[in-house]
């Protein structure tokens, strides 16, 4: 009598990838959600960076430099641009309507350390959803259609996050 092998997680995320959707849910119910949901960019095209996302919706990545010179504030409204056309892609033609309240809205939760010999200093720390609040301490920020979509972003792109926070800081206290 053989035993049956276990596959390793890189077996198990190639099979995966090239799964149907039937073979798909049977793998997630065996192994777990989550073993494939964070390793699995959610348009399934392996998008990674800003030059990539500007690359597939065909906009120029000279048009969303952050300016060398110039105030804070400028700086800040960059990063933002920035920040909002990475949801744009994986939000697709989705949009947040802020006047519906029963629509889902996911955004992004960083924490920030001032220590930074304690902690990483910013990082991803949570996804959260809300029909009619907002708790930004920045008071704005790209709204996702799903939180698998707010967590791949978030931890993919957070140094796109990180900047835009640090501008905005120094923009905030030039007022």
């Amino acid at each position: 009598m053989s035993t049956a092998k276990t596959p390793s997680d890189k077996e198990l995320l190639a099979a995966y990838k090239s799964a149907d959707k039937a073979t798909k849910t049977i793998l997630e119910t065996l192994f777990g959600k989550s073993k494939f949901a964070e390793k699995t960019d959610p348009t399934g095209m392996g998008i990674t960076t800003f030059a990539q996302v500007c690359k597939a919706l065909r906009k120029k990545e000279t048009g969303y430099a952050i300016p060398l010179k110039g105030t804070n504030q400028q700086k800040a409204d960059a990063c933002m641009r920035r920040l909002k056309l990475i949801a744009k892609f994986f939000n697709g033609d989705w949009i947040a309507d802020i006047a519906d309240t029963s629509q889902y809205k996911c955004w992004c939760w960083f924490e920030i350390i001032q220590d930074k010999s304690k902690r990483a200093g910013f990082g991803f720390a949570n996804t959260n959803y809300g029909y009619d609040f907002s708790n930004s301490a920045v008071g704005s920020r790209p709204n996702f259609k799903s939180s698998e979509i707010c967590m791949y972003v978030g931890k993919t792109f957070i140094a796109e996050f990180e900047q835009f926070a640090q501008y905005q800081q120094l923009a905030d206290n030039e007022i």
